[in-house]
């Protein structure tokens, strides 16, 4: 069980994950807490239009 940790939604293609990702770590440093592991990602529901694949992003902070 995680007892703190950031959330974010990525809408888009799963190619920009990474970018997301990187966003989301610089938030957090912008806040003064560090990101730790685990990382999660959980993909939504599969549609052939990239802009409209959601993928939640969870990331353990301190």
């Amino acid at each position: 069980m995680l007892k703190k940790y950031a959330y974010y939604k990525h809408i888009g293609p799963y190619s920009l994950l990474g970018q997301s990702s990187d966003n989301m770590r610089a938030e957090i440093q912008k806040l003064g807490l560090h990101s730790r592991l685990p990382y999660i990602e959980i993909y939504g529901h599969w549609t052939e239009d990239e802009t409209k694949l959601e993928t939640e992003l969870i990331m353990a902070i301190d």
